[in-house]
């Protein structure tokens, strides 16, 4: 699913030491996204396990990929979809 497809894009984020990626998977079962994190590698991130859906709701989530950017100040930038390219470029 497309989640799969954003599976490398989330792995070569979570490289960049000044970003700091945490998973929240839902939509599934415990089972399913254990699975999911060991089939692309992201063992090295920090999940947040919200297999009841209280956290996708509460920041409005919908749908499969999704994503949300803290800034240092707290405040949010919501996207749904692929990940945006510009974050991906690397020096």
């Amino acid at each position: 699913g497309a989640c799969n497809r954003e599976a490398a894009a989330v792995a070569a984020l979570s490289s960049q030491s000044d970003i700091i990626v945490v998973g929240l998977p839902g939509r599934d079962d415990l089972d399913g996204y254990i699975d999911f994190v060991t089939r692309h590698g992201l063992g090295h991130l920090p999940h947040i396990e919200d297999t009841d859906g209280t956290l996708w709701n509460h920041f409005e989530n919908t749908s499969q990929p999704a994503w949300i950017f803290f800034d240092t100040n707290g405040r949010a930038s919501r996207g749904r979809g692929p990940l945006p390219s510009q974050l991906l470029k690397f020096d």
